[in-house]
């Protein structure tokens, strides 16, 4: 499948339950927002907690695209692996800062090799560590640059949308001198970048997320038993739309 396929697909299955992705990520995000504020301890503990929550949202958006039940509890279905979530996100950071001391492409290209470790321990291909990593390094042989090009696709959504906050800022550093005192450049700002936000969370980043694990189905579907549900198929413009189910 190519990756305009991918991409109807993950749409598809996003808009049926649109809000309840939606909600996911916003409490997940939430959550990590929370403990990141907490003094000294804050930044251990998100990085404590990053790993689960990652594995969880894998096991939502394997769900999500194959039309299967999906609620809160899931989001934190990561935390029963704890140890393996925790180690694999360790591991993926570890070995991808150690590629980019390098240079910046091979640390990208190694976040690449990696990138389906968690949809790995998710699907139930491997339930450790380092064997997803193993995994992962594997079935992405050959196919890190279609990974890059679907990525590359909402890279330039994120440019074209932040266009106009990019403007506004140009427009607002020439003309600070006239405008020093006003409040018309605050008001401004402060609205491009709330659109830009809003863009961010309600639109390019539930599409991405749902395109990536789409992405990962089509990579071990056949020999994993995952499918995407027919109703998100190219050829069904069908969707059974719903919230949970």
């Amino acid at each position: 499948m190519d990756n305009a396929e991918i991409l109807f697909q993950a749409r598809k299955a996003y808009e049926s339950r649109y809000w309840s992705l939606i909600g996911y990520i916003f409490l997940m995000q939430l959550i990590l927002g929370v403990v990141a504020q907490i003094p000294v301890l804050g930044a251990i503990a998100n990085y404590l907690l990053q790993g689960p929550f990652e594995l969880g949202l894998c096991f939502i958006l394997l769900a999500l695209l194959q039309n299967k039940p999906t609620d809160c509890s899931m989001l934190f279905d990561g935390f029963k692996m704890f140890g393996t979530a925790l180690a694999t996100f360790l591991l993926k950071l570890i070995f991808t800062l150690l590629w980019t001391l390098l240079l910046i492409i091979p640390g990208i290209i190694a976040s690449y090799r990696y990138s389906q470790a968690f949809y790995i321990i998710a699907s139930g291909r491997q339930n450790e560590a380092m064997a997803a990593i193993d995994d992962s390094i594997e079935i992405m042989n050959g196919h890190k640059m279609r990974l890059f090009s679907l990525d590359v696709h909402f890279v330039f959504l994120s440019v074209l949308v932040a266009l106009p906050f990019g403007a506004f800022l140009c427009l607002a550093y020439y003309m600070q001198g006239s405008y020093s005192d006003s409040f018309i450049l605050p008001i401004m700002l402060f609205f491009f970048g709330f659109i830009y936000a809003v863009a961010m969370i309600f639109w390019i980043t539930p599409y991405w997320m749902a395109a990536r694990a789409a992405f990962y189905v089509d990579l071990v579907g056949s020999s994993n038993g995952l499918a995407v549900d027919p109703a998100y198929d190219t050829g069904n413009d069908t969707v059974n739309c719903g919230s949970s189910t």
